[in-house]
């Protein structure tokens, strides 16, 4: 039997978008009447912040921040060397420029010391509870309890995943995370434990006859992508050239699938075995973060939660290269030594090297998770991260425990919510009475509010309604 022209498109409309091709451990990708497909954030918390001067993208023509009054943006930016492990991914990021913590700027409650300063608003944008404590519900836990109320949608609201070089669990001045006032989420790099937490019952598909199963189905779908590739060559000839490079475009595609299917990977769901977590532990912290991440992408594609926060606490020193330069006692000192008002190593190239290494391995965490994120297709031909949004958040704005102009990036499109690609900068006004240099932006909360708009929680405002304003502009 041949296919017509008509009945190829038709393969090839569904084809492209997974939709043909269940996944191997039994689920549907997609049907006519399958339910809309799920918005999904991700938290990808980081330490340290960046080193301003090096963190925005270069945009010619950009307006100076104090200079506008709406958020202004561009396509036309060129990444910074921080940023070198993103370049493959620059279409899918949007740069925000100029959101500061106002709510820590007018916090009343003293903190333990300037990294709990930035900890306790980080996620949260309220006043603290006591010098330790943040005063609110973190954004993350604020999602998730809104989406999975008055039944919840997941098997679990959230998950939290810690990252570490031993696989060690949080200390305080690691828990940005929230269920309430003073109500610190403890976080842990287990990853045996984070395993358990997603599959308490171990994964499916685990007998001999599930397996059986499983590659019975690889076999039948590889069967019907050859035939569709064999009519494939026999109808281009009978196409006008656009017809045809959809067709090569298609094929393409499908023949990636194909190989896909041929090492037997799931085209949405896979639930793997609790042995990836059995080498994780002391002194591996990429192992520690290969194993979170994969778990992040696990959850996120099973629908098992629909709100993830990574916290990736600072690499093991050799890593991005830390040595001592200029008397510098741990990498902790570099980084305060390199950051803020004329520091004293900012001149040194040796200590600045190192740093901006730091920052370039980090920028290369963040690019990992949104890849394994955008393996995974989903049934309208997208893929998980078109349906997700990633944004790289932190503890602090930069290494000198400034909590102005944050470096948010935003991975994603949050299924069209987000218009990604552009490098955005926010108004930033003089503060009455200082120097020129010294403006304030917009609160982060502001953020935090488009967040929960976007997951479906009619939210106006967030933490500290002093400070915020309402909805962010500029990511559409």
């Amino acid at each position: 039997m041949n296919l017509s022209r008509r009945d190829v498109f038709r393969l090839l409309g569904a084809a492209g978008a997974g939709s043909l091709l269940p996944s191997v451990t039994g689920r549907s990708v997609a049907r006519a009447n399958a339910p809309a497909i799920p918005k999904r954030v991700v938290f990808f918390y980081t330490e340290q912040g960046t080193l301003k001067p090096f963190w925005a993208p270069k945009a010619p023509g950009a307006p100076e921040a104090s200079a506008i009054t709406t958020p202004w943006s561009t396509r036309d930016h060129t990444l910074g060397e921080l940023h070198q492990p993103l370049l493959g991914l620059k279409d899918k990021l949007t740069f925000l420029d100029g959101l500061d913590m106002r709510s820590a700027f007018v916090d009343p409650t003293p903190s333990a010391n300037a990294h709990v300063a930035g900890e306790t608003h980080a996620l949260v944008g309220d006043g603290r509870q006591s010098s330790t404590l943040a005063g609110g519900m973190s954004i993350d836990q604020y999602i998730a309890r809104a989406i999975n109320s008055p039944a919840p949608v997941t098997s679990l609201p959230s998950l939290e995943l810690f990252i570490h070089t031993w696989g060690g669990d949080a200390g305080y001045e690691s828990q940005p995370l929230y269920s309430g006032p003073g109500e610190a989420i403890p976080l842990s790099g287990n990853a045996g434990s984070a395993y358990d937490r997603l599959f308490p019952d171990g994964p499916r598909g685990t007998t001999q006859a599930d397996r059986d199963e499983a590659a019975r189905r690889i076999v039948e779908r590889q069967a019907v992508l050859q035939y569709a590739q064999k009519n494939f060559a026999a109808v281009s000839g009978k196409l006008g050239r656009v017809d045809r490079d959809r067709l090569a475009a298609h094929a393409a595609a499908m023949n990636d699938l194909a190989n896909r299917l041929a090492l037997g990977s799931n085209v949405t769901c896979r639930e793997p075995s609790r042995n990836i977590v059995s080498g994780s532990g002391a002194l591996q912290y990429e192992y520690n973060a290969d194993v979170m991440m994969r778990l992040a992408q696990t959850a996120l594609a099973c629908d098992l939660t629909r709100v993830v926060t990574v916290y990736a606490s600072v690499p093991h020193n050799e890593l991005f290269g830390y040595r001592s330069v200029g008397g510098t006692t741990d990498f902790h000192d570099m980084i305060h030594s390199t950051n803020g008002p004329k520091p004293p190593l900012f001149e040194n190239p040796d200590a600045m090297k190192i740093v901006k290494d730091y920052h370039s391995y980090v920028a290369s965490m963040y690019a990992k998770l949104l890849r394994l994120l955008d393996q995974i297709p989903e049934a309208d031909g997208g893929t998980l991260l078109d349906h997700t949004l990633v944004v790289w958040c932190g503890q602090l704005a930069a290494g000198d425990h400034s909590l102005d102009r944050l470096p948010y990036v935003l991975g994603g499109r949050m299924g069209g919510l987000v218009n990604p690609g552009r490098y955005v900068r926010y108004p930033r006004t003089q503060v009455e009475g200082r120097p020129p240099e010294e403006t304030v932006g917009l609160a982060h909360n502001d953020l935090f509010v488009s967040l929960a708009n976007m997951m479906g929680v009619p939210a106006s405002t967030f933490g500290n309604a002093q400070v915020c304003k309402g909805a962010l502009g500029g990511l559409t």
